[in-house]
C-alpha cells in the first residue's frame, strides 16, 4: 500500500514538473510571439514614417517648381528667395475612407540654389575645360573625346566621374574646385542650350568662357547683369566670334546656344521633418534634385537623390 501510494505520487510529481514545463515553453514562445509582433509592428511604423518624410520633402519640391515656373513665365527668376518652408497636412485611411490624421504633420524646407552658374563639363569645349581645370590642351582634348558629343562612349554622370578620370594627375585632382562644375543643367544632352548663365558664373569660369584673364574676368563680372550680347563684348572689349562659346555664324548678334542671361537650372534641396502633434520628432529625409528649364518655362528633372539626413 505505501509502495503504491509513493509510485503514484512520483507520478503525480512528474506529471506536475511536465505540465510547469510546458506552460514554460507555452509562456517563452508566447513572449517570443509578442516580441514579434511588437517588432514587426514598429518596424511597419517606421517604413509608414519613412514613406510619409519622404513624400513630404519630394511635395516640397514640387511646390517649389512651381514657383520657378511661375516666376519664368513673369520673367522674375532672379527674384527667387534661397528658401521656402512648407507644412504638408498627412492623411489616413479610416472606415470613412481618407481623413486627415491629426496625429502628425509634416515640416518641409527647401534650399534654393541656382545651378546654371556653374560649368556643365559634358558640354564644355576643351578650350575652356582647359582654362578652368588648368590642364594642356592635350590632356583637354583627350577628356573631351571621351564624350559622345566627340564621338566617345559615355557622358560624365557626376563631377567626381571627372575627377577620377586616368587623363589628370593626382595633383591636378586635388586642385580641382567642384563646387563650380556640374553634369545637371541640360535636360537634352543631344541638344544642350542655354544651360550656362554669364550673368551669374563665377568670374573663373567667365573667364574661360569669354577667353580673357582673371583680372579682366572679375572686372567684366562687375559689370554685370547683362541684357544683350552686344553689352557683353563691349564690356569685354572683344568680338564675340572669339569666346571659348561662339555665336552661330547666321546669327552672330545672339547669344551663343550655350550661354543665357537669366538662371535655367536649379538644385533643389528638401529636407523633410515628420513630428507628432506634441513636436516628438519621429522621421527625418533629405531629397536633392536638379530640375532644367525646357523653352525657358517648363521644369524638367536632370538629377534625383534620396537620403536621410
Amino acid at each position: 500500500m505505501a509502495q503504491r501510494s509513493m509510485r503514484q505520487g512520483n507520478r503525480q510529481g512528474v506529471a506536475l514538473l511536465t505540465a510547469l514545463g510546458l506552460l514554460l515553453i507555452f509562456t517563452a514562445l508566447g513572449t517570443a510571439y509578442l516580441r514579434f509582433a511588437t517588432l514587426r509592428a514598429e518596424e511597419s511604423r517606421h517604413v509608414v514614417a519613412q514613406t510619409r518624410s519622404k513624400e513630404a520633402a519630394a511635395a516640397g519640391i514640387r511646390a517649389v517648381i512651381g514657383a520657378i515656373e511661375a516666376a519664368a513665365a513673369e520673367k522674375t527668376l532672379g527674384e527667387l528667395p534661397e528658401q521656402m518652408a512648407f507644412t504638408f497636412p498627412l492623411y489616413a485611411i479610416a472606415e470613412a475612407g481618407v481623413i486627415e490624421d491629426g496625429r502628425y504633420r509634416a515640416s518641409v524646407t527647401v534650399q534654393i540654389e541656382e545651378e546654371s552658374s556653374k560649368l556643365n563639363i559634358n558640354h564644355a569645349p576643351s578650350s575652356v575645360l582647359q582654362q578652368v581645370l588648368d590642364i594642356d590642351g592635350e590632356t583637354a582634348r583627350t577628356l573631351r573625346a571621351d564624350l559622345p558629343a566627340a564621338g566617345g562612349e559615355r557622358w560624365f554622370l557626376a563631377v567626381e566621374d571627372l575627377v577620377a578620370h586616368d587623363a589628370l594627375s593626382e595633383s591636378k585632382r586635388r586642385e580641382i574646385n567642384a563646387d563650380l562644375l556640374t553634369v545637371s543643367t541640360v535636360s537634352n544632352p543631344a541638344d544642350p542650350r542655354a544651360f550656362l548663365n554669364i550673368n551669374t558664373v563665377h568670374p573663373a569660369l567667365l573667364g574661360a568662357v569669354l577667353d580673357v584673364p582673371r583680372d579682366q574676368a572679375e572686372e567684366i563680372a562687375e559689370a554685370r547683369p547683362f541684357r544683350s550680347l552686344a553689352e557683353l563684348a563691349d564690356v569685354a572689349e572683344k568680338n564675340p566670334s572669339t569666346f571659348n562659346y561662339r555665336p552661330d555664324p547666321e546669327t552672330p548678334d545672339r547669344l551663343p546656344r550655350e550661354l543665357v542671361l537669366q538662371p535655367t537650372a536649379f538644385r533643389l534641396t528638401a529636407t523633410a521633418v515628420l513630428e507628432w502633434d506634441d513636436g516628438r520628432e519621429t522621421d527625418r529625409r533629405q531629397v536633392e534634385s536638379v530640375v532644367a528649364l525646357e523653352d525657358r518655362s517648363v521644369a524638367v528633372f536632370t538629377y534625383w537623390s534620396e537620403a536621410y539626413s
